[in-house]
């Protein structure tokens, strides 16, 4: 059972070491073997300088020497699954793996740390958060190129590299997508398994909700993720009096009251939130529950099956040449200098769950994408998919920032964002096509900055007529690719996003007034032409961190997508996707709750795929 039998040595020394004497030759074999007798590695490595000329006491010496060494600095370690990045989907997707696969080994990567800040943690502190974890090394910190739609600006993506993932940075605004939206999920991947009625107990299974207890078939009453409105005694009664007045303004201005937005988005209502006593209650609650978090300082957990491993980032997937992925090359010093890389071999299935941004750029370096980018970087093509990073959207709104005469301050268990409006502008049935935030706190619009007391309406274009992309810069796994959403591209944007505008200049006003007065500061009374409006939106819109769709999945006749209704990678075998990047269609609400949901279905799938009583027999694989 060694890693190669002397036949296939006689081969690979014929074509490795041509200028070797036969004793060499068979010597360096012998020594090779010996070093490498726990390590898969092909004679291509060799380098045949070495032992062109010498005797074969010096071979075999050589020979072991370096086997023992690649032993050391590149050992495989084998695993059945490989879960990459410990965010929304990847914690959910990997706790109901081991869950349904308890003799299956599972292994969880994430290239950032553990969640053991206060700014993290506590619900309220989003100054804190802003000052502290934004930016910091817990931060990807992506960011878009220039934008034409928006006067040239670039804007800052802050994404989580932190167990958790971004549902370790986001407002805690627990939402689902409306049964259209999902429904018409259903209609573009030709499978009910995609739909509304498909994924609700998805939805379910992920949340412990108060309003179970009179809407069982909208909501769940033992998932890992607490969740209740802001206004519930789980959040100590959090919502702002002013929240209930934007409410009760929109209610005044013809829009329907929502107290339950899990069981429909349309109308005005209070957030909500994934949160318990002022903590933060993110996808990490998935490993929390089963023991495997690491805790704070510490580099790796395990329960059971499943080990959790932190600092440690994806570099590449590794494909034999059948093209089925049988590994990870994986950095373990991505905080550090880079150099200490190793390989994790797999079994069944490399699952990718890094983003909207790092799963198609994980891709990308591993040969999967246009092959036109790819050979532009010298990269290997594994698979011609021309949608990997195409397809990419995001949600954008703008601030309208609002001072009150006796200042505003939050509630201690506040998540800030604490109210919602959906309405749809335009003419004729179909989804809501705008989303209202309303924050307890005074933003800045440049950078939509916190800035001090009072509230912030935010109209939010949640139906974009435009999609961007995402390419590599470079082959080097450490450079950030390049970002284009195609933000405001199409005018018909800027004219939803004007509209919104004007409708929450009007909720504004409304809401002044039934708190005792108050000033519009931005963008204030200057601003009233359309034309203005318009140049207030191209200086000042801003994106609600909410990319997707840039690996999305499709039907088998759609040359641009890239999954199959599965989750698989076209052209490949043995990798999915899950993430935000694999929705079909962009949702036209806050992300986190589907993004855990996906993790939750994808999980599903596996289990009953692999699971006859354990791990199922690994596929054959091709040569290396």
């Amino acid at each position: 059972k060694g890693p190669m039998s002397w036949a296939m040595f006689r081969v690979a020394a014929r074509r490795c070491l041509p200028r070797a004497t036969g004793a060499a030759q068979r010597s360096f074999g012998t020594g090779w073997a010996a070093g490498c007798s726990l390590h898969r590695l092909s004679l291509r490595n060799c380098q045949q300088p070495l032992v062109a000329s010498c005797g074969p006491g010096v071979a075999i010496l050589t020979a072991a020497g370096l086997g023992w060494l690649t032993w050391r600095w590149l050992r495989d370690e084998e695993v059945d699954f490989v879960v990459i990045g410990a965010g929304s989907s990847g914690c959910a997707l990997a706790a109901r793996l081991s869950e349904g696969l308890p003799d299956a080994k599972i292994l969880l990567l994430e290239a950032g740390e553990d969640d053991d800040v206060p700014e993290i943690q506590t619900a309220v502190d989003y100054f804190g958060k802003v000052d502290k974890v934004f930016t910091s090394d817990r931060d990807w910190g992506h960011g878009t190129e220039p934008q034409a739609g928006l006067g040239g600006r670039g804007l800052y993506w802050p994404r989580g590299k932190v167990v958790g993932g971004c549902s370790s940075f986001n407002t805690m605004v627990w939402m689902r997508p409306e049964p259209l939206d999902l429904d018409q999920w259903g209609e573009i991947m030709h499978d009910e398994a995609w739909s509304y009625a498909g994924l609700l107990p998805y939805f379910r299974r992920s949340e412990s909700h108060p309003l179970a207890q009179t809407n069982p078939a909208a909501h769940g009453s033992d998932g890992p993720i607490a969740v209740a409105r802001l206004d519930h005694p789980q959040h100590g009664m959090a919502a702002h009096p002013v929240t209930h007045a934007f409410v009760d303004a929109a209610v005044a201005l013809g829009h329907p009251r929502n107290e339950d937005f899990g069981a429909g988005l349309r109308g005005a209502g209070i957030n909500d939130v994934n949160a318990a006593g002022g903590q933060r209650c993110s996808a990490a609650a998935y490993l929390r529950q089963i023991g495997a978090c690491p805790k704070s300082g510490e580099l790796k957990a395990r329960a059971g099956n499943l080990e959790v491993r932190l600092l440690t980032q994806a570099m590449r997937i590794l494909f034999d040449t059948s093209k089925r992925a049988i590994g990870l090359e994986i950095c373990e010093d991505a905080h550090g200098d880079g150099k200490l890389r190793r390989r994790i071999r797999v079994r069944h299935e490399v699952l990718v769950c890094g983003g909207a941004v790092n799963s198609p750029h994980l891709l990308l370096l591993s040969g999967v994408g246009p092959q036109s980018q790819l050979q532009a970087h010298g990269l290997p093509v594994v698979a011609d998919l021309p949608g990997v990073g195409a397809s990419l959207q995001d949600h954008l709104h703008v601030a309208m920032s609002y001072r009150l005469p006796g200042g505003l301050k939050p509630h201690p268990q506040s998540n800030i964002c604490e109210g919602s409006l959906f309405t749809r502008l335009q003419s004729g049935h179909g989804p809501c096509d705008l989303q209202v935030h309303l924050g307890t706190v005074f933003f800045e619009p440049d950078g939509f900055y916190p800035s001090g007391e009072g509230f912030t309406i935010t109209p939010t274009l949640i139906r974009s007529n435009t999609s961007g992309n995402l390419k590599l810069r470079s082959a080097d796994p450490f450079e950030k690719p390049e970002i284009s959403p195609a933000y405001l591209s199409d005018p018909a944007d800027s004219l939803q996003l004007r509209q919104g505008v004007q409708l929450c200049r009007r909720l504004g006003d409304e809401l002044l007034r039934r708190v005792g007065g108050g000033e519009e500061v931005h963008p204030g009374s200057k601003v009233q032409s359309n034309e203005d409006i318009d140049l207030y939106i191209q200086k000042y819109a801003n994106t609600v961190y909410h990319p997707a769709c840039s690996c999305r999945a499709g039907p088998d006749n759609d040359p641009m997508a890239v999954l199959d209704n599965e989750f698989r990678v076209r052209g490949v075998k043995g990798v999915r996707v899950v993430d935000a990047s694999s929705m079909p269609a962009h949702v036209g609400c806050n992300t986190n709750a589907t993004c855990v949901a996906l993790g939750e279905r994808a999980a599903d799938l596996l289990v009953r795929m692999y699971g006859t009583g354990g791990a199922a027999t690994p596929p054959a694989q091709g040569k290396t």
